[in-house]
This record gives structure tokens, C-alpha cells and sequence, in this order.
């Protein structure tokens, strides 16, 4: 996932989240007490070859993908949603 900026595929994941919740997103919780996010954004930034990386957050399955597609998949547990 080639991303202008670093921040911009954590934001993503955080707002898509935040959708979800009906919430604005500085009242969610912060993404790092969830996953590390330096090595996420280094690992979607110096990619050459198709990535898949999924975690939960509050809740939700995240599936972040770096395929011919790039896509950030936002679902509450045991259902589907793609963004």
C-alpha cells in the first residue's frame, strides 16, 4: 500500500473504525495499544510483493492489504465489511 504518508494508513484504519462507531475518532482508544503502528506503516511503505495483515481493534477485524488492489477491510467480528 503505497501511502503519501506513513500516518495516512493509520489514520485510515482509525477513521474507518470510527465510522463504524459512530464516533468521532480521538474518542476512540489509540491504535499502538493495539498493534505496533511504525512496523505496520514500514511494512505497507517498503513493500514489493503482495502483504496481508490483520488484527482486532475494539471489537472489529482490520485486514490491511497490499495487492493489485489496495484496501483497508474494517468488520465487526463474524461479519463483513469492505472499505
Amino acid at each position: 500500500m503505497k501511502q503519501s504518508s506513513a500516518f495516512s494508513l493509520t489514520n485510515e484504519i482509525v477513521e474507518q473504525v470510527a465510522e463504524h462507531e459512530n464516533v468521532d475518532p480521538v474518542e476512540l482508544p489509540p491504535l499502538y495499544d493495539t498493534v505496533d503502528v511504525e512496523s505496520l506503516e514500514a511494512l505497507f511503505e517498503n513493500s514489493h510483493s503482495d502483504i496481508r495483515v490483520q488484527f482486532s481493534y475494539i471489537g472489529y477485524d482490520v485486514t490491511v492489504s497490499d495487492s493489485d488492489s489496495d484496501s483497508i477491510e474494517v468488520s465487526q467480528s463474524g461479519s463483513q465489511t469492505s472499505r
